[in-house]
């Protein structure tokens, strides 16, 4: 077992046996896994999904083709897609080198580990685009980019979609010795309904937060600049937009690895929303960014009460020139932009 994978201490014994009998062949690099002995009652998908969670490295295989075969010899699970052994090996390097590559970037600037956690989630920003192509294939039904689900898929192509962004964020803190997992659940964002979503949760002095870089990712794909909407969650927080099984997970209740509460960009009151514009005004910062409590309520119309905000504050600033904003509703979160 990875060391530093926090998956598999979430299953049930039956579901730790199967773990070791996917990641012993996974190791392998074979193309199949012999599970007449796994018991009935383990959900197969969840385990192997758990197991790459916790070993990110792991990429020769199309994951989302996974088909359960018996035959004479006993009942098989079949890894489809898979890379020749030289093929595996070339990967393997390739992501390798994207890896170090990777943290050399983000060490260069890192002085603690709350600053490494940010440092891969705006790697991830800048260096990955989502591949909305693979997303199509997908809600047909097959994939077309098996790569994008994984590490290589974000690091080497710089194009994947969810567990792809997931995937290289464990890898990336493994590297640096830091301990999380692979989340597998459903979410929102910006549609009506919710859809299959994979994430994060990391450990952090002791305790454990949510990471979406994917939905920050997004955002910072339309307004180039760096989102914390998605960084340092308690469940509370994620689940006004996510879904999953809250007893596969460890809690996530602390609110010290927030972006905002950190740097005291976190409106806990009205009067707090224009107080944290004007200060930011007032040292001319091109871009503000804030997270408005729950408890404040905004009414029907959040978009004109924030710009009354807004305005007033830049008001007071002694700004006079145009800006722009904009308000994400279930992460309460609002950035504008000024032109200074």
């Amino acid at each position: 077992m990875n060391a530093f994978g926090l998956g598999f201490g979430y299953l049930n014994k039956d579901e730790k046996n199967a773990y070791s009998l996917f990641e012993d062949a996974m190791r392998r690099q074979a193309t199949s896994c012999d599970i007449s002995r796994v018991k009935r009652n383990v959900n197969l998908l969840k385990v192997l999904a758990t197991v790459l969670g916790d070993n990110p490295d792991i990429i020769y295989f199309n994951k989302t083709m996974i088909r359960t075969l018996g035959n004479f010899y006993g009942k098989q699970l079949s890894f489809v897609g898979c890379l020749s052994k030289k093929q595996a090996d070339q990967c393997g390097n390739q992501l390798k080198k994207a890896l170090e590559d990777a943290v050399w970037e983000i060490d260069k600037t890192a002085k603690n580990d709350k600053e490494i956690l940010m440092g891969i989630s705006e790697f991830l920003q800048r260096s990955v685009t989502y591949d909305r192509d693979e997303l199509k294939n997908i809600e047909r039904g097959k994939s077309k980019s098996p790569m994008s689900h994984n590490a290589y898929g974000a690091l080497v192509n710089h194009q994947a979609v969810c567990d792809g962004f997931a995937s290289a964020f464990i890898l990336i803190a493994q590297y640096f010795g830091m301990k999380g997992m692979l989340v597998t659940g459903k979410s929102s964002y910006h549609r009506t309904s919710k859809v299959e979503h994979a994430w994060n949760i990391m450990e952090y002095q002791g305790e454990y937060f949510h990471i979406d870089a994917t939905w920050d990712a997004n955002t910072y794909e339309t307004s180039h600049i760096y989102s914390y909407d998605y960084f340092g969650l308690d469940d509370d927080e994620i689940a006004v937009d996510h879904d999953w099984d809250f007893k596969t997970t460890p809690k996530c209740n602390s609110p010290k690895l927030s972006y905002f509460i950190s740097n005291n960009l976190y409106a806990y009151s009205e009067s707090q929303i224009e107080d944290i514009i004007y200060k930011q005004v007032k040292y001319r910062s091109k871009t503000i960014q804030l997270k408005i409590s729950p408890a404040i309520p905004l009414g029907k119309n959040a978009m004109k009460y924030l710009e009354e905000k807004i305005m007033s504050a830049a008001s007071r600033g002694g700004y006079t020139s145009e800006f722009y904003y904009t308000w994400q509703d279930a992460t309460r979160c609002l950035s504008i932009t000024l032109e200074v």
